[in-house]
């Protein structure tokens, strides 16, 4: 895919159409007390769905959530992960069609693993994805000059391949060392 940098924002186009995906990042919270409304991990916008995937951190108390299709936000590790304590966390998440499957690493260790997720979506083909902020809409420009929706969490790292990758990958460090981006 094509990378480009806007207004902080990194933007991925040219993503590929898929059924299942790992995200892996490396974060650690600026703001420390969980203010604000989200911050934006990963988005993923496509014609058919302007968040075909979004990955964020609710400030409203609800932590870390995930958004596949056009279900719903889930909120993953239900609090299991303080991500405003200051340390680095190296969080990965995979999401399959089939059945909906997630599940959350936090530093290599399994924290939750659900269904139900987006069960049964194909995200399409020619999607744009960025990185530390939100898509607004699909095709139609985004104004990241506002930071409305740029994240307030140093990302450091973060990897993103349309592949569920296993858990012994996982385990075993990044995924930016592997051969599955």
């Amino acid at each position: 895919p094509e990378e480009q940098t806007d207004y902080g924002a990194v933007v991925m186009k040219g993503i590929p159409p898929m059924d299942e995906f790992t995200i892996e990042v490396t974060l650690t919270s600026l703001n420390g007390d969980g203010s604000g409304s989200a911050d934006n991990i990963f988005s993923l916008g496509t014609e058919d769905y302007t968040n075909a995937i979004n990955l964020f951190v609710n400030e409203g108390g609800d932590g870390l959530m995930i958004k596949v299709g056009n279900d719903v936000s889930y909120k993953l590790g239900d609090n299991l992960i303080d991500l405003h304590d200051g340390l680095e966390h190296n969080l990965t998440v995979t999401w399959a069609s089939d059945g909906g499957a997630v599940e959350l690493y936090d530093n290599g260790v399994l924290i939750e693993s659900v269904t139900g997720i987006g069960n049964g979506t194909l995200i399409d083909g020619d999607g744009q994805a960025v990185i530390g902020h939100r898509w607004d809409s699909y095709g139609n420009g985004n104004d990241f000059r506002s930071g409305r929706e740029l994240t307030e969490m140093e990302l450091d790292h973060v990897s993103f391949t349309n592949v569920v990758v296993d858990e012994a990958t996982i385990t075993a460090g990044e995924l930016s060392s592997s051969d599955t981006n």
